[in-house]
């Protein structure tokens, strides 16, 4: 047999080795999930620092797991790492705040909240975990109840900043309230992050917004976005619009030719409700465009169950991408790859969406990924939603404290340049789904929401009469917006943002995008 040549294969040969003599020492496992980690390889990483965990049985190890799982977009794993973590150290507030705050990302918010009141007895953890708990209340419509844990977030000796800016956000305190002026005094310390800062200034901009006080919450989201636009540049992750271009141009390139996908009379299995597998169908939409009303509208009367947003298909986007990388080849080109991702999909799919009809996923990362999803789910369907104004979509963007990942955010110039390779790669995908897509522009929703919820449901072959609701319906859509997915939707827009239409023309004039 060969021996391994490059630094991959050798690593992937000592990880087998290492599992054949059934090596007992943590040490060793620790030292090669480090290694997996600097040359990439995530599965075998996870495996070696999953055996560590096992044979070391210290919580602090299946912390560290936890918190990688989670940055990886593995929700399941992270949580199940977690209830390791906290069967080992029952009474440790801290690790309780970690499990609870995992699972409020997966959208459990009754096990969130146990853990997260358990983590409430410790002075220490009793700021962050009322703040979190005032974010469930908040995603739940209880907004009085939101108001007085972020108010408890505040108390003691280690308050917790980032409850101030919610309370700014979410609250009707004008712009000279005591609160105001302290979250102006806090975004002046150098020694708070530079994230936290944004937050406190986004909090105020939002006080300066409902008085209409139009240029100086201008000025101060400008500041907000500057300052958030610093902490991304910290991480190395500030947004690059030359690569960017160059990213989305070697994605288009994988798709020039069709590829090779699963048998949809196989795999469809939407088409026999009593299937274990139903239908996803995508969401696909830019943040703040409007995805989230669609879908609890989709969902309300409890047939299609809504995921909001899911990192499920991005994390086969980023193995496809690394494997092509590493490998050389398109993994979509083989037909025993795609079914291998189509199982890693279902895998990780929530249990609350199992044995349904459908799902709506709404993750406007996935843009990216509709290719590849389209390959391995023949059966899935995609709706792509616009707003005709672009001014207001932009506003929303530009107002809005992302803490990562829409990098492009934090300045309108940016914005524009991102919307642009945003609309290339949405024709692209367009063009290749034919009679699976669907476009739908978020105004003609807004303004006759049952008549495009009707066209909707016939493109995805479900009868127009609703069904029975049910309490799966009634289940809130996690998103950035908060409490706004769940609510009626109503004709008139939530927000009128015609006093900064010339400066953000003025911005986004002039960008121009090569792809």
């Amino acid at each position: 047999m060969a021996r391994p040549s490059s630094p991959v294969e050798k690593l992937r040969a000592e990880h087998l080795r290492l599992v054949r003599d059934d090596i007992r020492d943590p040490a060793r496992w620790i030292a090669h999930a480090n290694a997996c980690l600097a040359a990439k390889l995530v599965r075998e990483a996870d495996s070696a620092m999953t055996q560590a965990c096992r044979l070391a049985r210290r919580p602090a190890l299946w912390r560290q797991l936890a918190q990688f799982r989670f940055t990886r977009h593995d929700l399941a794993g992270a949580i199940a790492a977690g209830e390791e973590m906290v069967a080992l150290a029952p009474d440790d507030p801290a690790l309780r705040l970690v499990h609870g705050r995992l699972l409020l990302a997966d959208d459990r918010m009754e096990e969130a909240e146990d853990q997260l009141r358990r983590a409430l007895d410790d002075p220490a953890t009793r700021p962050a975990a009322a703040l979190s708990l005032g974010r469930i209340a908040l995603f739940l419509d209880r907004r009085t109840d939101a108001l007085a844990w972020f108010r408890r977030a505040l108390e003691g000796d280690a308050p917790e900043p980032l409850a101030l800016a919610q309370l700014l956000r979410h609250g009707d305190l004008a712009s000279d309230s005591r609160e105001a002026r302290e979250a102006l005094r806090l975004a002046e310390r150098d020694d708070l992050p530079a994230n936290v800062r944004a937050h406190l200034l986004f909090g105020h901009a939002e006080c300066l917004l409902r008085e209409s006080a139009w240029m100086p919450s201008w000025a101060m989201l400008e500041r907000a976005n500057a300052t958030m636009e610093d902490h991304f540049r910290h991480l190395g992750r500030a947004y690059d619009p030359a690569h960017e271009e160059h990213s989305i141009r070697q994605l288009m390139q994988l798709f020039e030719e069709p590829v090779s996908a699963l048998d949809a009379t196989k795999y469809a299995a939407c088409d026999d409700p009593s299937s274990e597998d139903g239908r996803p169908v995508f969401i696909i939409g830019m943040p703040r465009s409007g995805t989230s009303v669609l879908e609890q509208t989709l969902a309300a009367d409890g047939r299609l169950v809504p995921l909001g947003e899911r990192p499920e298909l991005g994390r086969i986007y980023e193995e496809v991408m690394v494997r092509h990388a590493q490998e050389g080849r398109f993994p979509l080109r083989d037909a025993k790859a795609l079914q291998e991702l189509r199982r890693h999909y279902f895998e990780m799919l929530p249990e609350r969406a199992r044995g349904t009809i459908g799902w709506t996923d709404k993750m406007p990362a996935n843009i990216h990924a509709v290719g590849i999803a389209a390959a391995i789910l023949p059966e899935a369907r995609f709706l792509f939603v616009e707003r005709r104004s672009w001014q207001d979509h932009y506003f929303s963007l530009f107002r809005h404290p992302f803490s990562e990942g829409y990098f492009y955010s934090s300045r309108i110039e940016h914005i524009e340049h991102f919307a642009g390779l945003y609309q290339r790669m949405a024709e692209r995908w367009q063009e290749m789904l034919g009679g699976r897509c669907m476009e739908i522009l978020f105004e003609d929703f807004v303004a006759n929401p049952d008549h495009v919820k009707k066209e909707i449901l016939r493109f995805l072959n479900l009868p127009a009469s609703p069904a029975k609701p049910t309490a799966r319906g009634a289940k809130a859509v996690r998103t950035f917006s908060h409490g706004k997915a769940h609510q009626r939707v109503e004709p008139a827009r939530p927000f009128d943002a015609s006093p900064f239409h010339e400066m953000i023309e003025r911005r986004a004039k002039g960008v121009v995008r090569r792809v």
